[in-house]
C-alpha cells in the first residue's frame, strides 16, 4: 500500500467517524427538544394541590418571619438582600441571585425567599 492510499482510508475513515458522531449529536438534540416541547411531566392533581399547599404555608411562614424582622434588618443590612426558610434568615448579601444560589444549595428541599431590605409602606405586606 502506497503512502497516499493510507492517508486516503484514513480520511475515509475520519469521516465515516465525524459522521456517526454527527449523527449521534443531531439524535441528542432532537431529544432534548422534544422533551422540552413536552414540558415538565405532571403530577396528579392530589399531589399538585399538596405541592401548592405547602408552598403557600412557608412562603407566608417566610414573609411573616421577614415583616418581623425587618426593623432590625433595615438597621444591620439596608438595601442588601436576605434570604429566609422555614421562618428563619438563613443568610444576606447585595446580589440576590448569588445569594438565591447560596440558599439553594445549602437547603435544597426547603422553599427559600428571597426580599430586598427596604421600607415597606404603612399597612402593606
Amino acid at each position: 500500500m502506497t503512502p497516499g492510499m493510507i492517508l486516503l482510508c484514513l480520511a475515509l475513515l475520519l469521516c465515516v467517524w465525524y459522521q456517526a458522531l454527527d449523527r449521534q449529536e443531531r439524535e441528542e438534540t432532537e431529544a432534548r427538544e422534544k422533551a422540552c416541547r413536552a414540558g415538565p411531566p405532571r403530577l396528579p392533581k392530589e399531589q399538585e394541590d399538596a405541592y401548592w399547599n405547602r408552598y403557600y404555608e412557608h412562603y407566608k411562614l417566610n414573609t411573616s418571619a421577614f415583616e418581623r424582622h425587618l426593623p432590625d434588618l433595615l438597621r444591620k443590612c439596608p438595601g442588601q438582600y436576605v434570604a429566609l426558610a422555614d421562618g428563619r434568615i438563613i443568610g444576606h448579601g447585595t446580589n440576590s441571585f448569588v445569594l438565591n444560589r447560596e440558599a439553594s444549595s445549602t437547603h435544597p428541599d426547603t422553599f427559600v425567599l428571597i426580599e430586598r431590605v427596604v421600607p415597606r409602606p404603612i399597612g402593606s405586606s
